[in-house]
Formats: C-alpha cells, sequence, structure tokens
C-alpha cells in the first residue's frame, strides 16, 4: 500500500477556498451566537466577571464590544450565579443557566460550550469570548468571524507574543549551573544564587569553545541593554537592532541617572516594552499593546525622547478608543523631554463641567511613592521632606507586594530606594518586599552608580 502523501500549505489553502466558495454560492444563513463563560465560583477573586474596571462591570466590556460589532444573531452569558445574571442582561445579553455538572472547579471551557450547543440547537456558529478581555474591540470579533464566514476557516482562535524573564533558583548544595540559556535575541540572563543576590548579566549565546565575547543582541522592539559593567555601576543602553553584514552602531539614550519606564503586567511578572519609532511622515499609529490592567501606555517617538502617556477613560457608549487604564485622579503624565529633564506631574480629577487643569504638585525634593494596588488602581501620595535635625521617620508605606518606593531629589538625580539601608552593627531589619518571583530591588546612593539588590528570599 502506498504511503499517504503529506498535505502541504497549498493544499489546505485549496481546500479553504473550496469551503468558502460553497458558502458563498450556497447563500447559507447561519446563526452565529457570542458565548461568555461566567461562572460564579472563582477562587482567586470571587465573582470576579463582575467586578468593576473603570466603571464597568469586568463582563460588561466584552458585552459591549460583542453588541457593538453587529456581527452575532444573539449574544449569550453562561452562568450558575444569580448576581452574574442579573449583570449580563443589563448589558444586553441571553444568559444560559449552566448546569452544577459544568460549574465544577475542574470544568473545562469545552464541557461548558458543549453543553450550551446540545440545548441551542439552532446556533451554527459560537464565538467563545473570555470576560477577563476588556480590551476587546468590534474589529478583533469581525475579522475572526468574517475568516470562518467568508474565508472558510472552520476554526479562528487569537494568540499572542509574550516575552518573559527566565531565571532559576540554585538550592543549597546544588552544582549551580550558569544561566547561559538565552539566546541573543533575549533579553535578561538573571540568576538567582539565593539569599539576598542577583546577577544580572548580558551574555551572547555562547557557542562551544568561544570566549564569550558580549553582543548586541536586542531588536528595535526591546527596550533596554542593560550591561552590569562590575562593582555598583549599571549602564543603561537601547540597542538598534543589527542588520546582516552592519556595524552594530547603539543608540545610547538613558544615562545611568535617568528614569527607566518599568511595566508591572500582574502575577509577579515584569514586562519591559517600547513600541516601535514611527517614521517621518507616517501616520503614527499609537502602539497600544498594554491592557486595562497594565501600568503605563509608553510610546517610542523616536530619537531620545521617552513619551509616557495615560490613555483617556472610555465613556459608556464610547467606542472603546485605545486602553482604559487610569482615571483622570490617577497616576502620572510623566514625559522625558530630553536632555537631563525630567518633569513630572500628577492632574488633578477633572470634575464635570469642569475645565481639567492640571496641577503641577510635586518639588523635586518630594518622595515619589508609586504604589500598584492591583484591580487597575494607581495610589500616588507624596510624603514631606525630613528637614535638617529632623527624626527623619521613614516612609515605610510598601507592603511586601509592592514594588517601587521612588524619591527624586532634585536636579540630574533620580533615587530609587527600597527599604533603609543597614548600618554596621545594626541588626539589618530588612522590608522583605520582594519574592523570588520579582525582580528588582534598585538603591540609588548617589553620584552615577545604580546598586541592584534583591532582598532576602521570604
Amino acid at each position: 500500500m502506498a504511503a499517504a502523501r503529506k498535505r502541504t500549505l497549498s493544499d489546505i489553502e485549496d481546500v479553504r477556498d473550496r469551503k468558502a466558495k460553497v458558502i458563498k454560492d450556497s447563500g447559507e444563513k447561519r446563526h452565529i451566537a457570542a458565548l461568555i463563560l461566567a461562572r460564579g465560583g472563582s477562587k482567586g477573586i470571587p465573582l470576579k466577571n463582575i467586578k468593576v474596571l473603570a466603571g464597568v462591570p469586568l463582563i460588561g466590556w466584552v458585552l459591549r464590544a460583542a453588541v457593538d460589532s453587529k456581527q452575532f444573531d444573539s449574544v449569550w452569558v453562561s452562568t450558575d450565579h444569580d448576581d452574574i445574571e442579573k449583570v449580563a442582561k443589563t448589558w444586553g445579553a441571553q444568559v444560559h443557566r449552566r448546569s452544577p455538572e459544568v460549574s465544577k472547579d475542574s470544568s473545562s471551557s469545552l464541557d461548558t460550550i458543549q453543553e450550551f450547543a446540545r440545548l441551542n440547537p439552532e446556533v451554527d456558529v459560537i464565538c467563545h469570548i473570555q470576560a477577563t478581555s476588556p480590551c476587546l474591540h468590534p474589529f478583533h470579533l469581525k475579522e475572526a468571524l468574517e475568516m470562518i464566514t467568508k474565508q472558510g476557516f472552520t476554526s479562528v482562535f487569537s494568540v499572542v507574543r509574550r516575552h518573559h524573564f527566565r531565571w532559576q533558583e540554585v538550592k543549597k548544595g546544588g552544582t549551580g549551573q550558569p544561566c547561559v540559556m538565552f539566546r541573543t535575541s533575549h533579553l535578561l540572563s538573571v540568576n538567582w544564587r539565593g539569599s539576598n543576590k542577583l546577577n544580572v548579566q548580558v551574555c551572547q549565546e555562547v557557542k562551544k569553545g568561544g570566549t564569550g565575547q558580549p553582543c548586541v543582541m536586542f531588536r528595535t522592539s526591546h527596550l533596554l541593554s542593560v550591561n552590569w559593567r562590575g562593582s555598583n555601576k549599571l549602564n543603561v543602553q537601547v540597542c538598534q537592532e543589527v542588520k546582516k553584514g552592519g556595524t552594530g552602531q547603539p543608540c545610547v539614550m538613558f544615562r545611568t541617572s535617568h528614569l527607566l519606564s518599568v511595566n508591572w503586567r500582574g502575577s509577579n511578572k515584569l514586562n519591559v516594552q517600547v513600541c516601535q519609532e514611527v517614521k517621518k511622515g507616517g501616520t503614527g499609529q499609537p502602539c497600544v499593546m498594554f491592557r486595562t490592567s497594565h501600568l503605563l501606555s509608553v510610546n517610542w517617538r523616536g530619537s531620545n525622547k521617552l513619551n509616557v502617556q495615560v490613555c483617556q477613560e472610555v465613556k459608556k457608549g464610547g467606542t472603546g478608543q485605545p486602553c482604559v487604564m487610569f482615571r483622570t485622579s490617577h497616576l502620572l503624565s510623566v514625559n522625558w523631554r530630553g536632555s537631563n529633564k525630567l518633569n513630572v506631574q500628577v492632574c488633578q480629577e477633572v470634575k464635570k463641567g469642569g475645565t481639567g487643569q492640571p496641577c503641577v504638585m510635586f518639588r523635586t525634593s518630594h518622595l515619589l511613592s508609586v504604589n500598584w494596588r492591583g484591580s487597575n488602581k494607581l495610589n500616588v501620595q507624596v510624603w514631606q521632606e525630613v528637614k535638617k535635625g529632623g527624626t527623619g521617620q521613614p516612609c515605610v508605606m510598601f507592603r511586601t507586594s509592592h514594588l517601587l518606593s521612588v524619591n527624586w531629589r532634585g536636579s540630574n538625580k533620580l533615587n530609587v530606594q527600597v527599604c533603609q539601608e543597614v548600618k554596621k552593627g545594626g541588626t539589618g531589619q530588612p522590608f522583605v518586599m520582594f519574592r523570588t518571583s520579582h525582580l528588582l530591588s534598585v538603591n540609588w546612593r548617589g553620584s552615577n552608580k545604580l546598586n541592584v539588590q534583591v532582598c532576602q528570599e521570604i
């Protein structure tokens, strides 16, 4: 018997095109339903699906996108909870009361969708929408559905590229294998040695028998080339992509006294990204790559400028333009103006009918305590300066899950401190803020030196 011929990409495309032609010629009208699964028994955040996010229940964001897309014959929420049912109906959805058999912690989405399909046989196409996707836009749904209704695909799903930090802890008695596990396109080779030490290196992919010379390994979509030069100095650079045969000239934008844009993504991960540069004459499409739970919308405009902006809130009935992260009373409009100047402002909340005048309320001697509390809220506080001769009560305001106490001291210095310095002979009670999965305790000691430490493991 002859072996079956392996299908090529061309074969698959031919089958898809034939299916699309059959659908078009038949003029078949299929019932397309949007289905959002929203169980009431979530353990991490109870009833998370109806928690209010920027003034709207979490599930309301995706229901709004589904209704506004005008692509569905019906919009459904599958739930086992009365409160979720009420919210779903308020936002224009029909409710499928799922059975206890598919409402367990061990129940899969597939089981729940199959139950819905069995009890609603008139539905031909099901669009499963995650309730936890508040940045979903109607055009996302339209583009995906057209691949099924017009191009002949039988199923479509979304994917996302993620950039993760990778490190492992070397246990006592272990061999301490070095973390040379990054390819040249990766960011950091971070090796957690235990206790209070963090070893940060940027290595080229070590070839067999090679000397391990450093290399320019960042693409244009990466943010930082962090190169540990020795002692307590940290050199921060942003490198351009090295093309084949090119010389790989780095673009040094950030001095050691300049600011870092660090984006906290939650779940103990720190992701740093910069959107692509908008070229001259280009349309300057914004790089809206942050979800509503993210911290900053960072848009790289070119040359030596880093533009950090906060997206406006999407009002009810609005089209859901860019990322709805902050209310007007939230965080910072931090704008890197060039040279050695950093302009830090906090806008006051714009009241209804007000003109929304910004207020510059931070002096260079003030302490900027930027605290990520979760649930899309950012708490911004200013602590008074400790005068000479004062008692100097420390600003112990961070819990173990918090991030950075950033203190701007003036002129061209950025003072970043996490917990007070342990004096000689002192007991050195540390503020144990960082778990082993957290990244950096960055302590600025003065001049142009950056001391990178990590508090002891919890």
